[in-house]
């Protein structure tokens, strides 16, 4: 029993070794707010949107901490009204409503500098995110089927793009890391009226996880064997 209680004992400590000596996955989860504004046709568009950002950063230690490494995004979604008026022609406002649900479901690796809590800049690999939902243009017909707006009045049309994300994209390719760990990022992403449609994008960190190695798992896996074992010849005796 004592032989089999120090082999545990050895079997954490290396185990505790191997996770602080290696750099260790984290996984962090930020609630995101978001908001779209069109220069020279809405300042704002709607309602602040809301969604959630998962990043997986590969250079982590067992407390949490994050170093500048490579870094994946595990999931991204969103959801954003749309609500703004705009005015081609005098005397002629149309109002626009809607709605945009944008998601992205994961993305190549990129970098992270510096680390997670200082001022710097996250980089997301290349991926292909989609946009899904509706827009209504309410006004006179003959403005909202131009050629300018191209929306049949009246009749809400679906919205289905498939947008680049990251590196290669530029669509949140860079988001800054806030010193309290949130994050922020502002940038065109599409294109309105021959205007450009800006988002911005805040986040907030509601968690974050370190994941275990597979060595480190393997060590556990060893203890709970070995604890089973010592139970059942306590149980003979």
């Amino acid at each position: 029993m004592k032989k089999l209680a120090l082999s545990l004992m050895a079997a954490m400590a290396v185990a505790g070794f191997a996770t602080s000596a290696s750099a260790l996955t984290v996984n962090v989860t930020y609630a995101i707010s978001s908001t779209i504004a069109i220069p020279g046709i809405a300042p704002v568009a709607g309602p602040p949107g809301s969604g959630t950002l998962t990043v997986q950063y590969l250079n982590g230690t067992i407390g949490g901490h994050i170093g500048a490494g490579p870094v994946h995004l595990l999931s991204f979604s969103l959801a954003q009204s749309i609500d703004f008026f705009y005015t081609p022609v005098a005397g002629f406002p149309l109002h626009f409503t809607g709605l945009a649900n944008a998601s992205v479901p994961g993305s190549a690796p990129g970098t992270v500098l510096p680390v997670l809590g200082s001022v710097g800049s996250i980089f997301l690999g290349p991926a292909i995110g989609s946009v899904t939902g509706f827009i209504h243009c309410n006004g006179p017909t003959f403005l909202c089927s131009s050629s300018l707006i191209n929306l049949p009045a009246s009749v809400p049309q679906p919205i289905s793009l498939s947008i680049p994300f990251g590196i290669s994209g530029g669509v949140m390719a860079g988001l800054s890391v806030a010193s309290g760990g949130g994050i922020n990022w502002s940038g065109t992403f599409l294109t309105f009226a021959s205007q450009p449609v800006i988002g911005t994008f805040t986040g907030t960190e509601v968690s974050r996880n370190v994941v275990p190695e597979p060595n480190t798992l393997a060590l556990v896996g060893f203890g709970v064997l070995g604890l089973a074992s010592l139970a059942r010849r306590i149980k003979r005796r």
